[in-house]
This record gives C-alpha cells, structure tokens and sequence, in this order.
C-alpha cells in the first residue's frame, strides 16, 4: 500500500483496486507531486548558483533577497510545467506509478 498524505491527499488502496476514476485521480495527483518535486529540486539549484554570483554592492537593496527568492521559485515552477522540464519529475512518475 502506497501512502502519500502531506497535502497531496493521495491514498492508493489495496492491489488489485481497478476502480478507473480512483487510478486516475491518483495518477494526476502523483504527477503534481512528481512535478512539485522537480520544481523544488530546480529552486535549490537556483539558490545555490546564486551564492556563486558576486553581489559588489548590491545586497544592500531592501527587499532583495525576497524578490530572488520569488523569482527563483516561478522560474522552477514554470521550468518544471513547461517542455517537461529536466525530466526528473517525469522519471520519478513513471517509476513511482510502476510501484502498485
């Protein structure tokens, strides 16, 4: 039995379930989950090349650092909808949907 219970509200049930509309709210719920997972994995790599950028006087700006952090995330979550992203989010699909 497969338990994913963190906002995603998705319960797969026992094996050999064949209920259509449970597997395919499931599936759509578990590529959301696949596809968030990728954008979180693309906004810590947004962040962390963003440490290598010398800043040469502009971290004084107010509000900055909120205004990165924003950008950073919508460039994540659009990388990762758009063009299939990296993939990461598709693979993790296709091997977790293979788990039942």
């Amino acid at each position: 039995m497969i338990e994913i219970n963190n906002n995603l509200n998705v319960i797969a049930g026992p094996k050999g379930l064949h209920d259509d509309r449970i597997n395919k709210e499931r599936d759509k719920q578990l590529e959301k989950a696949c596809q968030d997972f990728e954008a979180i994995f693309v906004y810590k790599i947004l962040q962390a090349l963003r440490k290598t950028v010398p800043t040469a006087g502009m971290s004084k700006m107010p509000g900055k650092a909120t205004y990165e952090m924003l950008m950073d995330q919508k460039i994540a979550e659009d990388f990762s909808k758009k063009g299939g992203g990296m993939g990461l989010g598709r693979l993790l699909y296709e091997k977790m949907s293979r788990l039942e």
